[in-house]
């Protein structure tokens, strides 16, 4: 490095070459750049992150190391207190090769470390702070198999990023389902659907009634139309302007989908996880069996986008803006309420610390879900002359069945299994899958997003009938996050091969549903 380099740069920049040249005596061997077992700090990446880590540097000259010889344990960088660094080009806690930090790369300095690509870890901090002075660390759980390193600023990756890494998983999902419903239509299989075309297909099942509600109102569609809440027809109506309103309600749940991906990388980013298990978990949420019908006219998109984004906000204590997810949230789906368990379980966090004004931000975030079903059961209650309606429709026998204690439901389901009904039996070893999932979640994640798995599976499994069991619970977040999770901790040959599987499964259980003989 030229004596030029060396001089010039910001205050900042100055003063971490001197403290890296007043450490030569220490053995570190060089000036401008230092090697720890193979990987390269150079002047222009050690930053200083804040007061509280304004060592910089080398604070002891330590016994050497693997490599190189290590420079003691005093090196922090990138924003980490304290945080050492030590022979495996680690800055903060462990970061994964080949990650970038601030638009400046650091190394793979070990052969344990995994590759993480060449994502890219931005600055985005509330407000404007300069790039390159995020922290680096694991925050939360670990990261498994693909990588612990993650977005230690608590915002998570920048949106942009996030919807990159949503695209593909979203592109390839449409591209299976869409592919599958071309192949039963032109096999002359009619289901479900009055007509044959295209759009009808992607109408089946529930998302007729959708369309129905969306063109001609609750009134027309008939009383049984009640049970669907809202949101997802008024949203139709809205991006159907001129096209029809069917198409509006597939345009929403397509777009819901993609833009929900998107959330779910951000909030596990910002949960310290890295980037490489964000895109693990959009993976999981796009590929399983029964996901096609987030490319259909459903309502479980629209769910899963405002109900990840409601539990984003509560974790960062954005109260205010959480309070609209949440209310459309709460009109989105009758499970939407239940999102009322994780912004309750945030909201205690702090809440007698707070002044006045923080305390009524935390009662709105945790009653903005109830006030959204609030606000649907009081059109009932003028529209059908039962505020009560969506629930008293629904609980007919012909749908989901009255109450049954969840536990009672299994074992009568285990009955029906060994009887011979394979439906059956399909729903509960997805539900051991959901039940393993859950308890992963209480062991890695907050206890907000165990808590609203907890309260879902519970509720998801207290009715007669089990039909759409699985779509109902791969829509609350933290339950993927609980596979994704287990899968982490799979070799990679055998990770690809449960994708590749699963893939075949939703072009099956696509099949089967378009072609009418599968309740999705």
């Amino acid at each position: 490095m030229s004596n030029e380099a060396w001089a010039g740069g910001s205050t900042e920049e100055r003063s971490v070459r001197t403290r890296l040249a007043g450490a030569e005596a220490a053995g570190l061997g060089t000036a401008g750049a230092r090697l720890v077992g193979g990987g390269v700090v150079g002047a222009g990446l050690v930053r200083e992150g804040s007061s509280a880590d304004d060592s910089v540097g080398v604070e002891s000259a330590g016994p050497g190391s693997a490599g190189g010889g290590s420079a003691g344990t005093g090196l922090a960088g990138a924003g980490s207190a304290g945080a050492g660094l030590a022979g495996a080009g680690l800055v903060g806690a462990r970061l994964v090769g080949g990650g970038v930090v601030g638009d400046e790369r650091v190394r793979e300095g070990s052969a344990a470390s995994l590759s993480a690509g060449s994502e890219r870890v931005g600055s985005e901090r509330a407000g404007s702070e300069r790039a390159g002075s995020e922290r680096v660390g694991s925050k939360s759980g670990g990261g498994g198999a693909v990588g612990d390193g993650g977005v230690g600023d608590g915002l998570g990756l920048p949106w942009r990023s996030c919807m990159q890494i949503a695209l593909l998983p979203w592109l390839v999902t449409r591209i299976l389902s869409f592919s599958t419903l071309v192949v039963v239509r032109a096999s002359g299989s009619e289901g479900i659907p009055t007509g044959t075309g295209f759009l009808d297909g992607l109408l089946h099942w529930d998302g007729q009634w959708y369309a129905r509600i969306a063109e001609h109102g609750y009134q027309a569609a008939g009383a049984e139309s009640f049970r669907f809440f809202p949101l997802l027809p008024l949203l139709g109506r809205l991006f159907g302007s001129g096209i029809g309103a069917d198409v509006g309600v597939v345009i929403v749940a397509n777009l819901a989908s993609l833009v929900a991906l998107a959330v779910i990388v951000r909030l596990v980013t910002s949960e310290g996880r890295s980037p490489r298990f964000g895109m693990l978990s959009v993976w999981v949420v796009a590929l399983a069996p029964h996901a096609f019908v987030s490319a259909m006219g459903y309502a479980e998109p629209l769910f899963l986008f405002l109900s990840t984004l409601s539990i984003y906000l509560y974790r960062r204590q954005a109260w205010w803006a959480s309070m609209l997810s949440g209310y459309l949230v709460g009109l989105t789906r009758p499970f939407g309420v239940l999102v009322m368990v994780p912004a309750a379980v945030e909201a205690r966090s702090g809440f007698f610390a707070s002044d006045g004004s923080g305390r009524l931000a935390r009662v709105g975030a945790v009653a903005a879900p109830f006030a959204g079903l609030a606000t649907f059961l009081v059109w009932c209650a003028n529209a059908a002359g039962d505020a009560f309606a969506p629930f008293t429709v629904q609980q007919g026998e012909e749908f989901r069945g009255g109450f049954v204690v969840p536990v009672w439901r299994i074992i009568t389901g285990v009955g029906d299994a060994v009887g011979g009904s394979g439906i059956t039996a399909a729903h509960l070893v997805w539900l051991a899958v959901f039940v393993v999932a859950t308890i992963d979640v209480f062991k890695r994640w907050p206890v907000s997003f165990g808590a609203f798995a907890l309260v879902v599976l519970l509720t998801a499994t207290s009715s007669d009938n089990l039909d759409g069991l699985e779509r109902y619970l791969w829509s609350v977040i933290p339950i993927p996050l609980g596979v994704a999770d287990v899968l982490a901790g799979f070799p990679r040959v055998l990770r690809r091969g449960v994708f590749v599987a699963s893939a075949a499964a939703l072009v099956v259980y696509a099949g089967l549903a378009f072609d009418g003989r599968l309740v999705p």
